[in-house]
Parts: structure tokens; C-alpha cells; sequence
């Protein structure tokens, strides 16, 4: 376990429009997710904004949002950043599988 870093991410929930907004940047490899930016959080969840799953979301949901990196890095970033902040292989696989299929229904990609 001592390879996992779990990384906490300021964020402000806006209750009224079911988001939260980032209020902290939050940085992965070569994506700087800014100050301001509001996400969804983790899309039709149970828990929404997991601790250990909200900072893998954000990243995932800016770099689809901006498209400053293509969609499959963002899906592998997505993973990285579930198994660096704790999450089970089993949980972590569940969601990332979710994340593609999602992408090829929606994108054909």
C-alpha cells in the first residue's frame, strides 16, 4: 500500500446545479485542471464526489471537456489516478470499462 498517494482536491459543491467547482488547480502529467472549472463529478454514481475517485473525474472530465488531449489518455489517466489514489482493482477496472464504453456508444471511437 505504500505506493498509493491519495491526493485531496479542493472543491466547492453548488448544490443547486448538482456540480462542484475547483478550487485549487489540480495537476496530472502534462493537464492543469484551473480554478473555476465545474464538473458533474463522478456522473451517475451513488457517491458522486468519492474522495478517492473526484480528482480522477475532474482530470478525465476536463481533458474530455477541452479536448486538450485525446479521449483514450484521458481514460488511461482516469485509471492512473483511481490506482494512485486507492482504489481497488476491482472498483477501479468497473468505472474505467464504464468511462470506455460510454466513449464508444457516444464518440464511435
Amino acid at each position: 500500500m505504500s505506493d498509493k498517494k491519495f491526493v485531496p482536491v479542493d472543491i466547492r459543491t453548488l448544490p443547486k446545479e448538482n456540480r462542484i467547482m475547483v478550487t485549487a488547480p489540480i495537476e496530472y502529467k502534462d493537464v492543469v485542471v484551473p480554478i473555476g472549472y465545474i464538473s458533474d463529478g463522478l456522473t451517475k454514481l451513488i457517491n458522486k464526489y468519492a474522495p478517492n475517485c473526484i480528482r480522477a473525474a475532474l482530470v478525465h472530465d476536463y481533458i474530455c471537456e477541452t479536448k486538450c488531449l485525446p479521449r483514450k489518455t484521458g481514460d488511461r489517466y482516469f485509471l492512473e489516478i483511481l490506482k494512485l489514489d486507492g482504489v481497488g482493482a476491482f472498483k477501479r477496472y468497473r468505472m474505467y470499462y464504464a468511462v470506455r464504453g460510454y466513449a464508444i456508444i457516444t464518440f464511435k471511437k
